[in-house]
Formats: structure tokens, C-alpha cells, sequence
């Protein structure tokens, strides 16, 4: 008599399966903050020792020295840009360990696993972000309309003595 192969059926996803799935996201997640954390503390550690060694050897014009302090200006923007950038990245990894991670603060909806990867500390879902900007955006214009009012304003007085 031939062997009768056994045929196994394929179970439908157990709830298991979808949380080792959340984990590894989360775990992808962590992972990937760690590592814009590394890089940018070894940028910023790169940057200080730079220019540690180029203000031993300083001695120059008024334009080598005015070049200097414009990069220097330049280094302590990008160092707050850095330090911004940290602590973003510290909040992300303090709210995945309090289980808040990947959900909007505004309306609390979850934030698209896409949007997490391309930015994993973000707070906002799109569609938050886009009222964020749009709300942004009506207030720098209503400000600079309120701007040119004023300055025409004053031309006009200018004229009128």
C-alpha cells in the first residue's frame, strides 16, 4: 500500500503572530533611534575635536578671523539642531518604553508604521502635522501681511511731512 502523505492545514494568524510582529517593529524602532543617536553624538564629537585643532593654529587677517567666527556661528546652530535632535530621539525611546510610542499626541489615532520609519520620532500622525503646518503657515502670513500694513503705513506718514 503507498504512503499517504500527511497534508497540514495553515492555521489563520493567532494573536501571537501579531504581537511578535509589533515587537519587531518596535524592536526595528529602537534600533534605528540608537543608531541616529550613535551617529549623531559621533558627529557632534567629530565637530568639537575639529574645531579644537583649528583654534590651536589661528593666526591670520581679519577675514581668516571673521571666516572663523561665521563657522563657529554656523557649529553652535547645528549644535541646537543636535540637541533638538537628541532629545526627540531620547523622548521616542522613553515613550516606546512607556507603551506610548507610535500614537498621535493630538487625536491619539496611531501613527502609519511608514511614517515612524522614515521619522521614528515622530509625535504626529500626517494628518495632524498638515493642520500643524496649515495653522503655521496662516499665522506667519497674517504676521507678515501685518507687517506691510504697518511699514506702508509709515511711508505714508513719511510723505506727509
Amino acid at each position: 500500500m503507498p504512503e499517504k502523505k500527511k497534508t497540514t492545514k495553515k492555521k489563520a494568524p493567532t494573536r501571537k503572530t501579531t504581537r511578535s510582529k509589533k515587537v519587531s517593529f518596535k524592536q526595528k524602532i529602537t534600533d534605528l533611534l540608537l543608531k541616529e543617536k550613535e551617529d549623531l553624538l559621533k558627529d557632534v564629537e567629530a565637530r568639537l575635536k575639529s574645531e579644537s585643532s583649528d583654534a590651536k593654529f589661528e593666526i591670520g587677517d581679519l577675514y581668516d578671523i571673521a571666516s572663523t567666527e561665521r563657522e563657529r556661528e554656523l557649529s553652535l546652530t547645528f549644535g541646537d539642531r543636535d540637541r533638538e535632535k537628541l532629545a526627540e530621539i531620547e523622548a521616542a525611546l522613553e515613550r516606546i518604553k512607556n507603551g506610548a510610542y507610535g500614537l498621535c499626541e493630538d487625536c491619539e489615532e496611531r501613527i502609519e508604521e511608514g511614517r515612524l520609519l522614515a521619522m521614528p520620532f515622530a509625535r504626529v500622525c500626517v494628518d495632524c502635522k498638515s493642520k500643524h503646518e496649515q495653522m503655521h503657515n496662516y499665522r506667519r502670513r497674517i504676521r507678515d501681511e501685518g507687517a506691510i500694513s504697518i511699514s506702508d503705513r509709515l511711508d505714508i506718514e513719511e510723505e506727509e511731512y
